[in-house]
């Protein structure tokens, strides 16, 4: 199997940017007011290694009141030093990027016809798939994609990579250990064969999934997949943000694969990145668009 090589590290100026506060004429002390948000997600991005400036300011501005509220500061300068001190506010922070709602096989039909039509189309061309879940939150679609790939191809060593931005669900995912909520839609004697009586899943189900960390909106993406499932991520994007990671993710793919949305997350942005709509959820990097 050919490695892998990384795309998607922007160009100068190409990256989504707020304005740095000495351009914007803010002070650390200005970060109180609605007003200096975009000096706040500079201050963030800079200190802290987060970029917020691809989410959407109304939802991710919401989400900073609250923590400033559980945080009992009042001010953005107040919270912005708080997580300077203290690690586990700042861990807290990081983790409230992270979408963390899951289960197994998620939208039964949808991966129903992952696992009819979808993965056995991409089967007969390479019997050894690279496959990609984006934002995996705490495991279990990758773990879904990976009892997938083991019941339809199962002597063949599939490349399945799970990435999110949180190390704590990152840490938990590694983990294994599922609920009963998490484990309902899991067949039966699949479950047995592949889980423990706890909900654990066994040795050899872990191993065949590479957990890293990955930030969708700053980091290099790897190449040559033939799946990317990417659900229910990109709405808390801005517009311009979801128009950038629609390109990487149409780069990141094979001429012919496939990505895997969330059922309602439909994105004008796809078409133009070069996708072809196949069906609710799926979209097709057809041959014919192929990009160097």
């Amino acid at each position: 199997m050919p490695s892998p090589k990384l795309i998607g590290r922007p160009a100068a100026g190409a990256r989504l940017q707020p304005r740095s506060p000495q351009d914007s004429g803010l002070r650390t002390q200005d970060y109180d007011s609605t007003q200096d948000y975009e000096g706040f997600v500079c201050a963030v991005r800079d200190r802290a290694g987060i970029d917020l400036a691809g989410y959407r300011v109304e939802q991710m501005e919401r989400r900073l009141r609250g923590f400033l509220k559980q945080a009992k500061v009042e001010r953005f300068a107040d919270y912005l030093e708080l997580l300077d001190r203290d690690p586990e506010q700042l861990r807290r922070f990081r983790g409230s990027l992270s979408i963390t709602v899951s289960e197994f096989f998620r939208s039964p039909d949808r991966f129903a016809e992952l696992r009819d039509s979808i993965l056995p189309r991409l089967l007969s061309a390479r019997p050894t798939l690279r496959v990609w879940s984006a934002g995996c939150s705490y495991g279990a679609e990758a773990y879904s994609l990976a009892l997938l790939l083991a019941d339809l191809a199962p002597d063949q060593d599939h490349y399945l990579l799970a990435t999110d931005v949180d190390e704590t669900v990152l840490t938990r995912a590694r983990a294994g250990r599922f609920s009963e909520r998490d484990l309902q839609h899991v067949p039966a004697a699949m479950r047995q064969r592949c889980f423990s009586p706890s909900g654990s899943a066994i040795d050899e189900v872990r191993a065949k999934i590479t957990f890293k960390r990955h930030d969708l909106l700053t980091e290099e993406y790897e190449s040559n997949f033939d799946l990317i499932v990417c659900r229910n991520v990109m709405m808390y994007f801005s517009t311009a943000a979801k128009g950038r990671i629609a390109g990487l993710l149409y780069h990141a793919l094979r001429a012919g694969g496939y990505l895997f949305t969330g059922s309602t997350e439909a994105m004008a942005q796809l078409p133009v990145a070069g996708f072809a709509r196949e069906s609710v959820g799926f979209y097709r990097r057809e041959e014919s668009h192929a990009r160097s």
